[in-house]
């Protein structure tokens, strides 16, 4: 009896293979979805496709494992310790930080990934979007977009795969180019980006014809030593009318500086997370700017009148407080001493008199006190006595309902100053250090600092990029092109190194090897693709 059912259930199961399983019937179509080929036929849909462009690039500053582009670059210079709460909290920044990683250090394939998942989709714009009416500013962000890209890639990883358009299946397993292959790309991309692209763009979030002509003149400086034709370009931004410096440079970075004719470029997010509190780590519905969040001093509430907390990552380095010329106002505005900090900013009766109340009757206060505030006592991992000002967001910011899961600040990606700067620069190496004045004294004019110049040298030149733009992911970049990288950061590992060893630093020690000089490629990435090979050194 069980035989004859088990046949039965056996003809019926061979039965319905051959009746159901039908072509028709495995092929499903997705309610609501449409075909690549019927897409980016209407202007309408090609601008949908640039919004997931630029939406795959802000993602990675909202919510992928407390890494970001900006905090990837800045970490394995001299301006910032990793920080957080001890040496165990996200110990792979850490370990770049203190030059101990390697191929396997985790998280940093989220920053290469979310950079080609960002190529691929410009990718297909520039494969399947006809460049008539409207659409040829599309194409052209996308040709500027991908650019940016591969210039980012290149110089944090050097030689990279060159991946040009969509790929079969076949064709998954690309060779990495040579960083001379990968330069060549990006001015062929950014030449044509520059004759698709309007000076002005309708909408703010969207990068115009400055940015693609200020990304070619970085590269000619960067790369080729090509400064004239670096100068022309930049001198072209400069007279364009369409950019200018914010009024007070401690807005650039903030909220009243949103959206400026200082920007070329910047991201925008949203303060009020519509999904409720706790940070959405689910990066397709992240709409915050984490970095705000994760780069405020930890446990650092109340008893001030301006900075909000945060979790304690990207602490200031006194190493990069020192360079700063004490006269400089913007040394104060992107790194303040904590003892400057509690003189010019706390509150009586706030959290460092409690602090000092907690040490019991007669207690004298002594100089570390300023960096031990109620809760940074026993979690002051990698603090130097500095706070940074920068990327530490206001009271003032946007933060609803929630601060620790809702930063709303805007993150910029190139500003006007930079224009200014590598105008500067190309003059001093073209034995113009006189014609380079104007723009070092526009920036110091808006500072406020009176200290001005009438030639220019590239020691102004390095000063005046640590001061204008420190702590937003240059500095790495600055010190290899300069040929001073491995000279600096060996310095400067052996200064942290000593505060350490002397008990005045918190940290593990660190040692800089020429191989740091790159990020070397992850471990996922060559472990996906055989014929990837790791950077040398590594």
């Amino acid at each position: 009896m069980k035989m004859i059912f088990r046949n039965i259930w056996v003809f019926f199961f061979c039965l319905m293979l051959g009746t159901s399983c039908t072509k028709d019937w495995v092929q499903i179509e997705q309610p609501g979805a449409v075909k690549v080929e019927d897409f980016y036929k209407t202007d309408e849909q090609c601008l949908q496709a640039l919004v997931a462009v630029y939406a795959q690039l802000q993602r990675q500053y909202a919510s992928t494992d407390y890494v970001s582009p900006r905090l990837l670059k800045a970490i394995p210079s001299d301006m910032i310790n990793a920080g957080g709460g001890d040496n165990g909290d996200q110990a792979w920044l850490q370990q770049i930080n203190l030059y101990t990683n390697s191929e396997s250090t985790p998280n940093v394939r989220d920053v290469w990934r979310a950079y080609y998942f960002t190529i691929y989709r410009a990718n297909l714009i520039i494969e399947l979007v006809e460049p008539v009416g409207e659409r040829e500013a599309i194409v052209g962000e996308a040709y500027a977009m991908r650019a940016y890209l591969y210039f980012e890639l290149t110089n944090m990883f050097k030689n990279v795969p060159l991946i040009l358009k969509e790929q079969a299946r076949s064709e998954y397993n690309v060779e990495k180019s040579t960083q001379e292959e990968v330069y060549a790309q990006i001015k062929l991309d950014l030449e044509q980006a520059i004759t698709m692209l309007p000076e002005e763009q309708p909408e703010k979030w969207r990068i115009g014809r400055g940015f693609a002509q200020t990304l070619l003149a970085k590269t000619y400086i960067y790369r080729d030593e090509n400064y004239q034709e670096a100068f022309d370009l930049l001198n072209e931004v400069i007279n364009s009318g369409h950019y200018s410096l914010v009024q007070n440079f401690d807005d650039a970075l903030h909220v009243d500086g949103e959206w400026s004719d200082e920007s070329l470029f910047e991201l925008g997010f949203r303060s009020n997370n519509p999904y409720g509190n706790g940070f959405p780590w689910n990066p397709d519905i992240a709409e915050s700017n984490i970095n705000m969040v994760l780069c405020g001093p930890r446990d650092f509430v109340g008893g001030h009148t301006i900075n909000r907390g945060g979790w304690g990552f990207q602490n200031p380095t006194e190493w990069i407080y020192n360079l700063f010329d004490p006269s400089d106002p913007r040394r104060d505005q992107s790194v303040i001493s904590w003892e400057d900090f509690k003189n010019t900013y706390y509150e009586p009766g706030g959290i460092y008199e409690e602090y000092i109340a907690s040490k019991g009757p007669g207690y004298e206060p002594v100089a570390s006190d300023s960096v031990r505030w109620k809760g940074l006592e026993t979690k002051n991992w990698q603090i130097e006595g500095y706070l940074r000002m920068k990327y530490d967001a206001r009271t003032t910011e946007r933060a609803e309902p929630d601060w620790e899961y809702s930063a709303g600040t805007n993150e910029r990606i190139m500003r006007y100053p930079e224009v200014l700067l590598l105008a500067a620069e190309a003059k001093v190496k073209l034995g113009q250090g006189g014609d380079a004045a104007k723009y070092i004294n526009e920036l110091r004019q808006r500072a406020g600092y009176t200290s001005l110049v009438s030639n220019v040298t590239m020691d102004d030149i390095e000063y005046e990029r640590i001061a204008e733009l420190s702590f937003e992911g240059h500095r790495w970049f600055d010190l290899r092109r300069w040929g001073k990288l491995e000279q600096v950061l060996t310095a400067f590992s052996e200064f942290e190194n000593q505060k350490v060893e002397d008990g005045e630093l918190n940290s593990d020690p660190r040692t800089f090897k020429p191989r740091n000089a790159y990020l070397p490629l992850p471990i996922e990435e060559l472990s996906s693709n055989p014929n990837l090979k790791q950077n040398e050194g590594w």
